[in-house]
């Protein structure tokens, strides 16, 4: 438990209100209990957090936020949980869901992000919290395209300049997000203040890659970090397939130091 001594000034939020549509009808539970070996995606981030030493965790629901919170009245002493509602889940994109995360429980820490349809290796989210970055996007420079819905960064120097989808952009792609991500509070204080106007002007349909593309062409002086996995397991399940994969690449992914 002695590695969060090293970040006690940081606390994990789990972005898991959305239901999946892309999954089909036929999936009738939030995507992050989607189970790999009996076990829900979400146990897999708690227990990992837990590992490191966290004491407490922040979890953004939605789409049948008592079945999420029913599964994991399990861990009730083993780490504190503090559950965000968004209440308009339908209809708006995590982008939104981070924005409400900032408005309720204030700006006092540094976050660690982690999409809760996730299924990766602790390692990601160990050398995340180890760089001395303030501010990173983790991404996978050894990406495939499957879909046309990847979301990529380019960059340069370890510094993003843009985050699009990976048909918009053409040049210095260095990897397509994984979606374990650290900020600031500087950096959550400027994304909170430019969502806030965004939302009034365009709605709150929004997921926060596009935000934060958006944020960077508004200021060429924004700085905000990429940071490569290397060669660590990962799948965000979007699709059928990538449920099938996250059960393939399942032998590589231990619950363990």
């Amino acid at each position: 438990m002695g590695e969060i001594k090293k970040f006690n000034n940081i606390t994990p939020v789990i972005l898991a209100a959305g239901f999946g549509s892309r999954l089909g009808s036929d999936v009738l539970i939030p995507k992050c209990l989607l189970e790999i070996k009996k076990i829900p995606l979400i146990e897999y981030l708690l227990n990992y957090l837990i590992i490191i030493g966290f004491k407490e965790v922040n979890v953004i629901v939605g789409y049948k936020k008592s079945e999420i919170k029913n599964k994991l009245l399990k861990y009730k002493n083993k780490i504190k949980i503090n559950y965000i509602y968004n209440n308009k889940y339908r209809i708006s994109g995590h982008g939104y869901s981070l924005f409400k995360f900032l408005e309720t429980k204030k700006i006092t820490k540094d976050i660690l992000i982690i999409h809760g349809d996730l299924f990766f290796e602790k390692k990601i989210i160990d050398n995340v919290l180890k760089s001395l970055f303030k501010d990173i996007i983790s991404v996978d420079k050894l990406f495939n395209i499957y879909t046309n819905d990847e979301i990529v960064v380019s960059g340069k120097e370890n510094k993003v300049l843009s985050i699009c989808k990976i048909n918009e952009v053409k040049n210095n792609i260095v990897g397509e997000i994984v979606g374990i991500n650290k900020w600031s509070r500087v950096f959550q204080k400027k994304y909170f203040n430019f969502s806030k106007k965004l939302f009034k002007k365009d709605g709150i349909k929004f997921n926060w890659e596009p935000i934060i593309n958006t944020m960077l062409k508004s200021d060429n002086k924004l700085k905000l970090n990429y940071l490569d996995i290397k060669h660590n397991k990962w799948i965000n399940i979007n699709y059928n397939d990538d449920y099938i994969y996250a059960k393939k690449i399942s032998k590589f992914i231990k619950i363990s130091k």
